[in-house]
């Protein structure tokens, strides 16, 4: 069998570029504050040496693009996202704004965190109410809510194994 070009393309760049090449970190700043920003970003451990592009300015904003030591969905490039929303979140002026995949799956993983902890009580709740006035008892209602969510995590776990079996440790983010 033959290589696809997308294989030798992406064999290619892992040989001669930072992992995180393909999906550098975007900074958004104000211009002013452009050359701070550039230099705070190259000072975050992290980012690959020489990876940090010159600004392109659009007004009175400037994007500048920093390229990762790690490759985009690991652990280590969301933590240096991290880094980075601290580094220039510190420099006074720069409004600056932290984009890219990287960074779009640390914040859809904090959304989603929350929402574990905030949304689904909450409902639980609201059916809880709305079956203890249906119904008119107590025991009820907690028997069918205590029934529907080991049933939710009895078929939450059982996909999980068989998508453990089959190689797909975390098929989506938004699954606890």
């Amino acid at each position: 069998t033959t290589k696809r070009e997308s294989v030798v393309g992406q064999e290619l760049l892992a040989a001669h570029f930072a992992a995180g090449a393909a999906e550098p970190v975007q900074v958004y700043a104000r211009t002013a504050a452009a050359p701070e920003v550039a230099q705070a970003l190259a000072e975050v451990p992290g980012v690959a040496p020489g990876g940090v592009a010159q600004p392109v300015v659009s007004g009175a904003w400037v994007q500048i693009d920093a390229v990762l030591d790690d490759a985009a969905d690991s652990p280590q490039a969301r933590e240096t996202v991290g880094l980075i929303r601290d580094a220039v979140h510190a420099i006074p002026g720069a409004d600056a704004l932290v984009g890219g995949t990287t960074a779009f799956t640390v914040d859809a993983e904090a959304a989603t965190a929350r929402d574990l902890r905030v949304v689904i009580p909450l409902i639980l709740l609201v059916v809880l109410l709305i079956l203890a006035v249906l119904l008119r008892a107590l025991v009820g209602p907690l028997v069918l809510l205590g029934s529907v969510v080991l049933s939710f995590g009895a078929a939450l776990g059982a996909a999980a194994l068989l998508f453990n079996a089959l190689g797909y440790p975390r098929v989506d983010q938004g699954l606890p």
